[in-house]
């Protein structure tokens, strides 16, 4: 019993060196699932980067029904997760008119009177841990781009 409180009592003082020591790994830990857009924003100073809010949906062949239970990990279909768009990652405050978008698209050649739209509908979701133990939910998806001739 004593040899067992003594290593509590050392592993406890010795905390701060062993969370560094496991950090850079927690954040490698993945989850993927199948989410559903059900709302966005455009970030604060952005054009044609949206936060999106997520919730988990269970696909099969012909339907989609809503994660019901509480056994998700993230979340129900009663709570939204925010999540962000790699295809959209690339435009931040300091490049907001990038001379392509991730996808490849030339942003000189997007006619007059279309723009960048944002991303509707189901995502493969991938939930991670990022720097400071925080989940972050990301998906890759190429936003459409819509409009009409101007």
């Amino acid at each position: 019993m004593r040899t067992m409180v003594d290593s509590a009592a050392w592993l406890y003082s010795r905390r701060p060196e062993i969370e560094r020591a496991i950090a850079p790994q927690l954040h490698e830990v993945q989850h993927v699932w199948t989410a559903q857009i059900v709302m966005l924003e455009l970030l604060p100073g952005c054009t044609r980067r949206w936060r999106y809010s997520a919730t988990p949906v269970l696909a099969n062949v012909t339907t989609l029904a809503a994660v019901a239970d509480t056994s998700h990990r993230y979340a129900t279909a009663a709570e939204q997760v925010h999540c962000y768009n790699l295809y959209e990652w690339p435009i931040t405050g300091t490049t907001q008119d990038p001379t392509y978008l991730a996808d490849g698209t030339l942003v000189a050649n997007i006619p007059a009177g279309f723009a960048v739209v944002p991303v509707r509908g189901i995502v493969r979701m991938t939930s991670l841990r990022g720097e400071d133990g925080v989940p972050l939910h990301i998906f890759d998806r190429a936003n459409g781009i819509d409009g009409v001739c101007a």
